[in-house]
């Protein structure tokens, strides 16, 4: 049939055909619906792929399965959206099937947990284990990090970092996140891993020494866990400033690097990077989950490492529980 065609020209046609059947467990949750399906419909283009929702309602107009029922052997990919004290179970089970597997952001509540799945991911090397932390795959934010050198050079010294996300409205629809039990902690933990990351990919986890924290909730918030942290960093010896928060009076999203010849801003609002108050580059919008799972398939079908992994999901995670033991001594 491939009559002059070689071995590993032969692998590599098998491979560009290769199908995806993906296991999207939360499936029916806010994330999965409004991010993960349709990027994966638009990648449906690209690559032969195929998918099905797992989650513990009984009930849906797309294909699907409820959890514990699902078929693992007819899938060869699982992406988990679920509440953070679920992923070490589902990822555990998803790689002892055979499953290559994308985890959301936190990679687990707790670091037991998270350790756990690191240790499963080693025993499968040969699957793919991924980190979906979409702010570090945000366009403004993934032009900076990519670009961090040049920008260096033109602020000169780094003195100071403030990263903010404050956001005005509440968790309405996701109130398991201020559920420690199920989170492992309130905004902190949501967000201020994406910053804690952020900072990670540029300079290094090993030099992030937390120096102060605190965490407080507004007044009637569901849960019991935090819907305000103010982390503050030292890396090396330039001074970070981390704010997260929900309910809050207005909206701030965006990061600002102060050095000694200028400032450089990421607007995340606006998915614009700002130099010196000028704007250097603007995106016309947020496709980060397309470029996540675009990674995802490559990395299956061997073409490419994963960007973002769950080892440093697990750094992110240590710099956040130290956090919370510095704020609640």
């Amino acid at each position: 049939m491939y009559s002059g065609v070689t071995d590993d020209t032969l692998e590599a046609i098998m491979v560009e055909k290769m199908e995806h059947r993906i296991l999207i467990y939360g499936g029916l949750g806010d994330l999965a619906c409004h991010r993960i399906i349709p990027a994966l419909n638009m990648l449906s283009k690209e690559f032969p792929l195929e998918f099905a929702i797992v989650d513990i309602v009984p009930n849906s107009s797309r294909k699907y399965y409820q959890f514990g029922k699902e078929p693992l052997n007819e899938y060869n990919a699982a992406i988990i959206s679920t509440p953070n004290d679920t992923h070490s179970h589902i990822a555990k089970k998803a790689l002892n099937s055979g499953m290559h597997i994308l985890c959301e952001k936190p990679i687990s509540h707790t670091l037991e947990a998270a350790e756990e799945i690191l240790k499963a991911a080693k025993k499968y090397s040969a699957q793919v284990s991924m980190l979906s932390d979409h702010y570090l795959y945000k366009p403004a934010i993934r032009e900076v990090i990519r670009n961090w050198e040049r920008y260096e050079n033109q602020i000169g010294k780094l003195e100071g970092i403030e990263a903010k996300v404050l956001e005005s409205s509440g968790v309405e629809g996701r109130e398991w996140l201020l559920e420690k039990s199920r989170s492992g902690g309130g905004v902190a933990m949501d967000t201020g891993t994406h910053l804690v990351s952020i900072m990670g990919r540029l300079f290094g986890y090993e030099k992030i020494n937390v120096r102060k924290a605190f965490i407080t909730r507004y007044k009637g918030a569901p849960g019991e866990g935090e819907t305000y942290a103010h982390i503050m960093l030292d890396i090396g010896d330039v001074p970070v400033d981390i704010e997260v928060g929900k309910g809050m009076a207005s909206t701030q999203k965006d990061i600002v690097f102060q050095g000694d010849k200028g400032k450089l801003e990421i607007d995340i609002q606006e998915e614009q990077v700002k130099l010196n108050g000028e704007m250097k580059v603007s995106f016309a919008e947020d496709d980060s989950y397309e470029i996540i799972l675009r990674e995802f398939l490559l990395a299956i079908e061997g073409k490419r490492p994963p960007w973002t992994t769950l080892e440093e999901g697990y750094e992110a995670l240590k710099v956040i529980q130290n956090a919370y033991e510095i704020a609640l001594s």
